[in-house]
């Protein structure tokens, strides 16, 4: 084994210099690792300039294009704008109020402005005799004129107009029918002959209304009442009331005296109207004098409306109530009754009990404990959220030499509800319920359309409170853009909902489009592709490319773009991409791709055809 060696140690000097040469070989590396790092920053802000700069001149470019598309389009809006409005001025002129609200002796209103509402409630409270026959009648009418100028409170709500004497006019026309049932009933109850029995019954019938009243003009009734004067009509009265001195009157009117709109934000949506129970107090009564019967006439009639003690202390049971339910009423399986609340101003629909829906005789029946003002009801989302939609062209099969009509089919999760168009009007296809046969008989304007659905039952209104939890709601401008653009081209395209549009956000909308081959029999534009619109300010060129100039007023901030077939199958919003091939209307993506004739149709469409169908859509 040889000796070990000892290892020499070294000095300080060796020491000293070894470390001095490590610290400038690692001042080197860091020289050379810093250098390295600027380059390759300097190499990323290039690529970034770059890429920013490319971004930039492709957001000038798509600006400039969509300035020219917006000018070259221009003429063509213009166009058809005014071809529109001399349309409708002609349908203006040619309105006949009688043939839309029918015929009687009120003079109807030519137009619904504040003057001419005015004098038609005024000569309405002249021109009713104070019978409950006529009474109804005005109900009757006042029903359409209502429906009328909600139609138009929609319209002007989603196109930004201020439709707020309308609404008073809504306002004065039911205070108008109160005080005409009230004068009435009045009349009825100081001027009739006394009945023998002490007991005064009436019932009055229209199409849409009902009035009962029943009076113990003696006060000496020692048993319940149950007055039925016809078989739609009926009111079960305790005794508790019967021998008290007063008159129960029950109407049930096509329309409500409480706030609808009340209605509206609480979820529901009435079925027929208004049902009205109320107590009327009898004083002074009859009384018999030898061979004569005298009563004092009061001098103000509407005193008999005003019973400050009321028959709340009186009412120890319920007050059982049936009446007829339209036929134009689709009946939900679930019965709700709501009663309106004067203290909390709403709708309580706790308030009655054993409610019952007779399906044969289409008879509701409900327990009142206490009186006030009733209405079936259903709530408002029982057709949301929609399942699909579908707007296509279709050909004239009575009239094939005729513009061809247009057909809007939404799947809702109780109907398929599908509506054919053609200019100015709308006539309802399906469902084929029994309750909607008059609808199906019908072409009417879409709002009155939308407005009869409602009333019997499917609503087809929604509000942004009416959705679910897991729906978005699109922008307002998204919404009016994409039912501007699908009116354009409904006549020649057939256009159906996709389920991209939930998952897109609320500043885009999605939905799929193909061209119809029934009137070119074929196009390469064969199969579904995805027709984007989306908010431009927040598109991905705009948010990319910061200190650009924003689209012209003139050029609105809604643009669209179409992706090709495979494009749309794998679309995914997350990974969406700045698209090259984008317009401002759709009608300038689809030309590049569709046949000529199908092009020149969209051109050559009645204004008032598109008109109604973007009515429709807007609904």
């Amino acid at each position: 084994m040889p000796p070990k060696t000892k290892k020499k140690r070294k000095s300080k000097a060796e020491i000293e210099a070894e470390r001095i040469v490590a610290e400038e070989e690692e001042k080197k590396r860091q020289e050379v690792e810093e250098q390295r790092l600027a380059e390759e920053k300097a190499q990323a802000d290039e690529r970034a300039r770059l890429d920013l700069e490319a971004k930039k001149n492709f957001r000038l470019k798509e600006i400039e294009n969509l300035i020219c598309g917006q000018k070259e389009i221009s003429a063509y809006l213009t166009e058809r704008h005014n071809l529109l409005q001399e349309k409708l001025r002609g349908e203006r002129d040619s309105c006949n109020w009688k043939s839309l609200l029918g015929c009687n002796d009120i003079q109807w209103p030519t137009k619904l402005d504040e003057q001419t509402i005015g004098e038609y409630i005024s000569s309405s409270k002249e021109d009713c005799d104070d019978s409950l026959d006529l009474v109804l009648a005005c109900v009757e009418n006042n029903k359409h004129i209502i429906q009328n100028l909600e139609s138009r409170i929609l319209l002007g709500e989603l196109n930004g107009v201020d439709n707020r004497n309308d609404t008073f006019f809504i306002s004065d026309l039911k205070r108008m029918t109160a005080e005409l049932i009230d004068r009435a009933t009045s009349d009825l109850l100081c001027e009739s002959d006394p009945p023998e029995n002490g007991e005064l019954e009436s019932c009055c019938i229209s199409r849409t209304s009902k009035i009962a009243l029943w009076a113990n003009l003696v006060g000496n009734t020692e048993k319940g009442k149950t007055f039925s004067a016809d078989p739609q009509l009926l009111v079960d009265i305790p005794a508790s009331i019967a021998n008290f001195p007063v008159a129960i009157r029950l109407c049930h009117i096509p329309y409500g005296f409480a706030s609808s709109d009340v209605m509206r934000r609480v979820g529901l949506a009435s079925l027929g109207g208004l049902i009205q129970l109320s107590e009327i107090k009898m004083s002074p009564l009859f009384r018999k004098v030898d061979q004569w019967t005298i009563r004092q006439i009061p001098d103000d009639k509407q005193n008999l409306f005003k019973n400050e003690k009321g028959l709340g202390e009186m009412l120890t049971k319920t007050i059982l109530v049936k009446c007829k339910v339209l036929d134009s009423i689709i009946v939900p399986q679930n019965i709700l009754i709501a009663m309106w609340s004067e203290e909390e101003e709403t709708w309580d629909v706790n308030a009655a009990s054993g409610q019952h829906f007779d399906l044969k005789n289409r008879t509701l029946s409900f327990n009142a404990h206490r009186l006030g003002d009733f209405s079936l009801v259903q709530s408002r989302s029982l057709d949301f959220p929609y399942k699909d939609w579908i707007i296509e062209p279709t050909l004239n099969e009575e009239h094939v030499d005729e513009e061809p009509l247009v057909r809007f089919t939404i799947t809702t999760p109780r109907f398929t509800v599908s509506i054919i168009c053609r200019e100015g009007l709308c006539n309802l296809l399906s469902p084929d319920a029994k309750e909607l046969s008059h609808l199906r008989d019908s072409w009417l304007p879409a709002e009155n359309l939308i407005q009869e659905l409602l009333e019997s039952g499917i609503n087809l209104l929604p509000g942004d409170h009416d959705g679910t939890p897991d729906i978005e709601i699109k922008r307002k401008e998204i919404e009016i853009k994409c039912s501007n653009d699908v009116s354009m081209t409904c006549t020649s395209f057939i256009m159906k909902s996709d389920l991209v549009n939930q998952k897109c956000g609320e500043d885009k909308a999605c939905f799929q489009v193909k061209e119809s081959e029934i009137f070119c029999g074929g196009s390469v534009f064969s199969k579904f592709k995805l027709c984007i619109f989306e908010k431009d300010s927040a598109s991905i060129s705009a948010i990319a490319s910061p200190g650009t100039p924003p689209l012209p007023s003139n050029c609105g901030d809604v643009k669209c773009h179409i992706l090709n077939e495979n494009e749309s199958s794998k679309f995914q919003p997350a990974s969406a991409r700045a698209n090259e091939n984008c317009c401002l209307y759709s009608i300038q993506c689809l030309q590049t791709e569709s046949t000529s004739e199908s092009i020149q149709r969209l051109h050559t469409s009645n204004p008032l055809l598109t008109h109604n169908v973007k009515k429709l859509l807007m609904l």
